[in-house]
């Protein structure tokens, strides 16, 4: 677009809107730097992420042109939700006058004004925004990136955290190096399947999202460009042995860069908050055909409880476009819980509301999420486009809608417990139908679909399942060890240790099946087995309870 075209353009939009400056055209230091301090310099400025820095007049006007084709596009500041009634915490999108100032003040070139009219600068804090950590954690190596390529989505452990349970009032994440992070989930593992994963590949850090690693109980951590460690979250209990998941998505800067982050934690002696939960709405069983431009996904659940939503986190990959959630209350009004118009997985994020919106109970939650698997999709990851499914890597899909609620009390907490454990159960199932549909000798999906039904107390066809998962592949570890769970249930105790075996013979680090083969060899009466079985499991896994209590009353297992 030609110069004089832009500022007919911002013209014309400045008349409009009547944001014209009482003291006649804007100048840098009198409109313009309040707003690039308030939306640009939090993140355009030295060792945080942006690729430069915007804070003084020849930072910002050396940029100029480049900031008004980011700000007229709506790319710049990043921020994906329409304003909403209750408002939130953090916003860092432009006002639309803001946004004509901006635009009117590069078309006359930039002047700077009145040095006397410029405000002063920011003062950053400098080292952690909250003071110094109770406790500093940091990823034990380096990871080392490329200077050309696509953009990473890479896994990192940060193993064996605390030695004892903590409770934790504040995560404050910082990079070594933030210019090539676009954002960052923060999740703890209690199982060591991350760690696992990690070693497995031999590298620092693991791709996909396979692992056991889930966000804290009714928490939401997560670090985009600008975000500031919140200190009136909720309290949240960290376990003993617990690991660090950090899942980033990494940039390139054209030259060989080295990522590692750290973790600050601050502890608190207050008991951890309970009553928050964390609602989830989406799909699992995803399918998108190639060259569909508008595909349409829809869930909702009813709430069996009054709450107050706290904050919301929106996921999906590179087909989606736009994001709807309403509630819908029971005396017919429509709540506005969050939109996104313009869907973009880079920066994804949570979103804190600057008031709790309350939702009464039997309000209906709805999300509709559109999908676009075409060619005119520019975002899309598959050229030609193909047929597109639910998975975890980014060339999948995901449709994820979390909402982070504060309940009254426990008894309320188990009511909604129990009305989100039926929907995962339809959804995990309508998921592993999917997959049996694609391939009916996927092992995997077998055994899952074998573990819903021992859930639902269907042993029978839970057994034949898992035989047809062992049948189909017979390095099935959860085909044998839930096979096994079976033969113990109806008390064929051979064939249980038969079967247990079998997946430890597969997998020497399920501590789950050297826990159970303990009490089948106590169900046995082998005192020796069943000792050295439940001190294995131990090794493995020493908050495992059950086995901890087994083995100190052995003697009443086993019988004389």
């Amino acid at each position: 677009m030609s110069m004089g075209k832009f500022k007919n353009i911002v013209f014309g939009w400045v008349g409009f809107l009547g944001v014209f400056s009482l003291h006649g055209a804007p100048t840098f230091n009198r409109e313009i730097a309040p707003i690039i301090y308030a939306h640009c310099s939090p993140c355009h400025r030295n060792s945080q992420a942006a690729p430069f820095d915007l804070i003084t007049f020849q930072d910002v006007k050396k940029h100029a042109e480049q900031i008004a084709t980011v700000v007229e596009s709506g790319y710049m500041p990043p921020w994906l939700p329409e304003q909403n009634p209750a408002g939130f915490k953090n916003d860092r999108s432009i006002s639309s006058s803001e946004r004509a100032a901006l635009l009117e003040w590069v078309s006359i070139g930039a002047p700077e004004g009145d040095p006397q009219d410029l405000a002063s600068s920011p003062k950053w804090t400098v080292g952690w925004a909250h003071g110094v950590p109770d406790l500093i954690v940091k990823m034990p190596l380096p990871y080392l990136i490329g200077p050309e390529g696509p953009d990473i989505y890479r896994n990192f452990v940060i193993p064996n955290v605390v030695s004892s349970n903590v409770n934790v009032r504040m995560v404050e994440f910082r990079p070594e190096n933030p210019r090539i992070l676009h954002h960052t989930f923060i999740k703890v593992d209690m199982t060591e399947s991350s760690l696992a994963l990690e070693k497995q590949g031999g590298e620092v850090g693991f791709t996909g999202m396979n692992s056991d690693a889930i966000m804290p109980t009714g928490q939401f951590l997560s670090w985009q460009p600008g975000k500031q460690p919140d200190a009136s979250a909720p309290v949240w209990t960290l376990k003993k042995g617990s690991d660090f998941l950090i899942q980033t998505h990494l940039t390139r800067s054209g030259k060989p860069e080295q990522f590692q982050a750290t973790l600050g934690l601050y502890f608190t002696p207050e008991p951890a908050e309970t009553n928050y939960v964390k609602l989830f709405l989406g799909s699992l069983a995803l399918k998108f055909k190639a060259g569909e431009t508008n595909q349409v996904v829809e869930d909702s659940f009813v709430l069996p409880v009054s709450c107050d939503v706290a904050s919301v986190l929106p996921h999906a990959h590179y087909l989606c476009r736009k994001m709807e959630a309403n509630a819908f209350t029971p005396d017919g009004r429509v709540i506005p819980i969050l939109t996104i118009n313009k869907w973009d997985f880079n920066w994804q994020g949570d979103y804190q509301y600057a008031a709790p919106i309350h939702l009464p109970q039997g309000t209906v939650l709805k999300i509709r999420y559109t999908y676009d698997n075409s060619a005119l999709n520019p975002k899309n990851p598959n050229n030609p486009p193909i047929d597109v499914y639910f998975g975890p890597q980014s060339k999948d899909e995901m449709c994820e809608f979390w909402l982070q609620v504060l309940i009254k009390d426990a008894t309320e907490r188990k009511v909604v417990q129990e009305a989100l454990d039926v929907k995962w159960k339809e959804l995990t199932q309508a998921s592993i139908l999917q997959s049996l549909a694609r391939n009916p000798a996927d092992s995997v999906a077998l055994a899952d679909l074998g573990l819903l039904k021992l859930g639902n107390g269907k042993i029978q066809e839970a057994e034949v399942l898992f035989t047809r998962a062992i049948r189909v592949n017979s390095q099935s570890e959860m085909g044998h060890y839930r096979l096994a769970l079976v033969y113990r249930m109806t008390k064929r105790y051979l064939d249980a240790n038969r079967e247990l075996r079998r997946a430890l013979a597969i997998n020497p680090s399920n501590e789950k099946a050297w826990g159970t083969l303990g009490f089948v060899e106590a169900e046995m009466g082998h005192a020796g087995p069943a000792t050295e079985a439940f001190e294995k499991a131990l090794k493995l896994d020493p908050s495992d309870t059950y086995a901890q209590s087994a083995l100190k009353d052995l003697k009443n297992f086993v019988p004389n």
